[in-house]
C-alpha cells in the first residue's frame, strides 16, 4: 500500500508540472521532485501530535468522560431509577455468566496474546511471493550493479592527470567564488569519457576530456565549466546518487522510473538557470548555443532542453 501511496505523490507532482508548466521556475520543479525522493525513502511517517487520528482518539475520550457523567447526574436527580438500574445489571450479568461453558472458562495467563496466535497461521500467496523474490533480486543487482560502478569510477580516477592549464583553473576559480564555494575543486582530464562531469561527494572534482579545451575558446569553457560548478553548488551529486539508491529500491515501479527520468531533465534545467543568474542575461544566447555544440558533439537528445535555454520560457534568471 505504501508504494502505491508514493506513486499517488509523484502522479500529482506531475500534474502540477502540467498544470503550471508556464509559470513555475526551474528550481521548483526539481524541488518538487526531491519531495517524491523523501516520500518514497521514508513511506513511514514520524507521529504527528496534530494527527487527525489523535483528534479521533480525543473525541473517544470525550465520549468515555460523558458516559461516566451522566450516570452520576442521574442518581443524584433519581436514586429509584438507579437502583432500578443496579438489579437489572446484576441479573443481565448474572445470566451472562450462566451460559459460560466450563471449557471456556479459562485463565487469561493461559491464553497467548492475539498477535502471537494470528502470526503462527499467517500465510502468504505463492503469487505474492514470487514478486516479493523477483522485486529482491532485481533490487539486490541494482544495488550491486551500483556498488560495481562506484568502484570502476574510483579506479578510473586513479588514472586521470591533473590539469594544470591557467585557462581553465582561473575560470574555475572565478565561478567558485561567484557560486560561494569555499573550498577549492580540482580538475581532472583523461581520455576514457567525451563529455565532462563532476564526481566525488566529499571531496568533489571535475572531468575534463583530453584536448577539448583546445576545441573552446575562454566562454565556452566558461559555459562548461560554470555548469559543472553549478552542479556542485546544487549538490547534485548527492541527488543523484540519492535518486540511484530510490530506483533500485523501487523499480518494479514504473512510475518511479518516470519520476527519476523527469527529475534529472529538470535537473539539468535547474543548473541551467543557476549559472545564467551568475552569468546574466545577456550570456543566455551563448550558453545556449554551447550547450547546442556539446550535445550535437555527444548525440544528447535534449531538444526541449535547448529551447528553453534560449527562449527562458521555463529558466528564470531572477529565481
Amino acid at each position: 500500500m505504501l508504494p502505491w501511496a508514493a506513486s499517488a505523490v509523484a502522479l500529482l507532482v506531475m500534474a502540477i508540472q502540467a498544470l503550471f508548466r508556464h509559470r513555475i521556475s526551474a528550481r521548483i520543479r526539481h524541488a518538487l521532485w526531491l519531495i517524491v525522493l523523501v516520500r518514497l525513502l521514508l513511506p513511514v511517517f514520524p507521529d504527528s501530535p496534530v494527527s487527525l487520528f489523535h483528534m479521533l482518539h480525543f473525541g473517544t475520550d470525550i465520549k468515555k468522560a460523558v458516559s461516566l457523567i451522566i450516570p452520576l447526574t442521574e442518581k443524584e436527580n433519581n436514586p429509584s431509577a438507579e437502583r432500578s438500574r443496579n438489579s437489572q445489571e446484576k441479573e443481565y450479568v448474572q445470566n451472562d455468566y450462566s451460559m459460560i461453558r466450563p471449557e471456556e472458562d479459562t485463565a487469561p495467563d493461559a491464553q497467548l496474546p492475539v498477535g502471537i496466535e494470528d502470526s503462527a497461521h499467517v500465510s502468504h500467496p505463492w503469487g505474492l511471493k514470487i514478486i516479493a523474490a523477483v522485486w529482491l533480486a532485481g533490487t539486490l543487482a541494482l544495488l550491486t550493479y551500483l556498488f560495481v560502478y562506484m568502484l570502476k569510477m574510483r579506479r578510473r580516477f586513479k588514472t586521470l592527470t591533473l590539469v594544470t592549464d591557467p585557462r581553465i583553473l582561473s575560470v574555475v576559480d572565478d565561478f567558485r567564488r561567484k557560486f560561494g564555494i569555499k573550498r577549492s575543486v580540482p580538475v581532472y582530464t583523461g581520455s576514457y569519457a567525451r563529455s565532462p562531469y563532476i564526481s566525488g561527494l566529499i571531496r568533489p572534482w571535475i572531468y575534463f576530456p583530453e584536448g577539448i579545451d583546445k576545441e573552446l575558446s575562454i566562454q565556452q569553457l566558461t559555459h562548461v565549466l560554470s555548469h559543472e560548478l553549478a552542479h556542485h553548488k546544487r549538490k547534485d551529486v548527492a541527488w543523484n546518487l540519492l535518486g540511484s539508491f530510490v530506483l533500485a529500491v523501487h523499480w518494479i515501479n514504473p512510475v518511479v522510473w518516470m519520476s527519476i527520468k523527469r527529475m534529472k531533465a529538470d535537473r539539468e534545467l535547474a543548473c541551467d538557470a543557476c549559472v545564467l543568474e551568475v552569468l546574466g542575461e545577456a550570456e543566455a544566447v551563448p550558453y545556449g548555443m554551447t550547450i547546442i555544440g556539446f550535445l550535437k558533439r555527444f548525440r544528447f537528445g535534449a531538444i526541449s532542453r535547448i529551447c528553453c535555454i534560449l527562449t527562458g520560457r521555463r529558466i528564470r534568471i531572477n529565481l
